[in-house]
């Protein structure tokens, strides 16, 4: 079915005659047969045949930039992928990511279920380099349009479907970190993900309960049992709809998550995973009595670390174009491997740039507001105020130092905000400044200009003077408490006793078994 868009009527003997033909009409894997006759004016040549099948054109990178948020590439930014993609016959384009940290990938295992060979099935592809491609098994099917994001996922039937992504070893757990990351929309119970042959066999599993519980369980010390039994309450789970599941291991602490929030955990359990022979299994486990997983599952993860509640936010927003502030660590070298597929196929992948992490050396950049220097005052109840900003990180604290001695830190800071301490200060002179530390891993420092500022505290009383009840002409005793407010010894100091405002004597102030006190009258 096609029109020719252009004809030729004056042919020469021999020539070459091409027809441009609208393809307006086929979809792929349409099996096209084209035909051509010449006639002379009396007598037709007879038809010439050839057949074609009409193939998908194979998406593309155009561009590929891996970048941290700022130009420091400090520990306090993200690592961004920037990809554009094409795709000549007009296909929507999804790019699977595989990240490397020293060159080394992140994931045990990476799969999105896309559609990778223009079938059907065999789409349970590891784009991780580990070569833990999935078999699929029993009435599990792959549909087109399932998934989260509707780019295809497996359906498990939960009667003998499953996937099973072999025995290699990365997929072995030992005492290392790891994570589990998948998106579920379940239709009704059984095992997820896990590596558990039989009772003799067991590793780990992830299992949904037909309650809506998840719990994951782990084999620690190689017998039959579960010595790690993590799950979340009743009801956690929600059946008929989609939902992105985590499990961590950070050390001995393990965390379930659900859409980013913790439904289990953390629970520490010391001890080592034991590692079995027995294959992964996605939807079912070699242990038959653990059942099949009736529902969808879709992007499958496991990453050889820990994943922090940032990166796991950030996948469950579906940034897997994406590595967090807090994966990362000084010195580490970071690319990125992407590959596009259009619903039919891959198009080939492409490695990004490298993009190293480097300490944070931005220093906070302290300002004294006031006092202002050569301040000289008589009240020991000082207020010091300052100012405090950082290009790159965030303030972890801040200091006032007076004589070389710390006098009070403040841990809550907004910067470019005016920000004061007020201390008690005794009778002194005193070279003070500001010291602020960043929140980075290099814990950077800077320190505000030092200032000088002279105290000279007068006595108060603190008591109100309480006089005795006299008569005229007799003495009048008044007592109270004096001292100075900064709570230093007031003994051999001088007080003026004043009535009716005016100064009656000069009184030393003296100490014996009583305390410091003076008699007036």
């Amino acid at each position: 079915n096609f029109v020719a868009s252009n004809s030729q009527n004056s042919i020469s003997n021999g020539s070459s005659v091409s027809w441009i033909v609208d393809p307006a009409n086929w979809t792929k894997n349409d099996n096209l047969s084209f035909w051509a006759e010449a006639f002379d004016g009396t007598d037709y040549s007879g038809k010439n045949t050839t057949n074609t099948t009409v193939i998908n054109a194979v998406p593309a990178i155009d561009s590929l930039l891996l970048n941290a948020t700022s130009s420091a590439n400090s520990t306090n930014d993200n690592i961004t992928a920037h990809v554009t993609t094409s795709d000549s016959d007009g296909d929507d384009v999804k790019v699977t990511y595989n990240w490397l940290k020293d060159s080394s990938s992140i994931t045990l295992l990476n799969m999105p279920f896309e559609k990778i060979n223009g079938t059907d099935s065999n789409n349970a592809h590891d784009y991780s380099g580990n070569s833990n491609h999935g078999t699929e098994s029993g009435g599990v099917t792959w549909n087109a349009t399932g998934g989260y994001d509707e780019k295809g996922a497996y359906e498990f039937d939960g009667i003998d479907s499953l996937i099973n992504a072999g025995t290699d070893s990365s997929i072995d757990f030992g005492d290392d970190d790891f994570s589990l990351s998948l998106w579920i929309n379940p239709d009704g119970a059984g095992p997820l993900l896990g590596k558990d042959g039989s009772t003799s066999l067991r590793s780990y599993i992830l299992y949904l309960y037909g309650t809506g519980q998840l719990g994951f369980y782990a084999n620690l010390d190689g017998d039959s049992t579960w010595e790690l039994a993590l799950t979340t309450s009743t009801g956690a789970i929600t059946f008929d709809e989609w939902q992105y599941i985590t499990v961590t291991r950070n050390g001995d602490d393990y965390t379930i998550r659900r859409n980013n929030t913790i439904v289990a955990g953390p629970t520490t359990q010391a001890g080592t995973i034991t590692t079995q022979s027995t294959y992964l299994g996605i939807g079912a486990v070699g242990e038959t009595a653990q059942g099949y997983y009736n529902g969808t599952i879709d992007e499958v993860q496991i990453y050889n670390r820990s994943l922090s509640a940032d990166q796991v936010y950030a996948l469950y927003q579906n940034r897997t174009d994406e590595i967090v502030a807090s994966e990362t660590q000084v010195g580490e070298n970071w690319t990125v491997i992407v590959y596009p597929n259009d619903g039919y196929e891959d198009g080939t992948g492409v490695t990004s740039n490298n993009v190293t992490i480097l300490g944070d050396d931005d220093y906070p950049v302290v300002h004294l507001v006031s006092p202002e220097n050569n301040t000289a005052t008589n009240s020991p109840s000082i207020t010091f105020v300052y100012n405090v900003s950082d290009v790159t990180s965030g303030i972890a604290n801040c200091s006032l130092i007076a004589n070389g001695e710390i006098k009070q830190t403040n841990s809550s800071i907004t910067e470019n905000v005016n920000q004061s301490f007020t201390v008690i200060l005794a009778n002194n002179t005193y070279n003070w400044n500001v010291n602020c530390t960043d929140d980075s891993i290099s814990a950077n420092t800077g320190s505000s200009e030092t200032r000088n500022i002279s105290v000279t505290a007068q006595m108060q009383i603190s008591e109100n003077l309480t006089p005795s009840t006299t008569t005229t002409n007799s003495n009048v005793v008044v007592s109270g408490r004096v001292n100075f407010t900064d709570g230093t010894n007031v003994a051999n100091t001088s007080i003026n006793i004043y009535l009716d405002g005016e100064l009656q004597t000069v009184e030393d102030w003296w100490n014996d078994s009583w305390g410091y006190r003076c008699r007036i009258s």
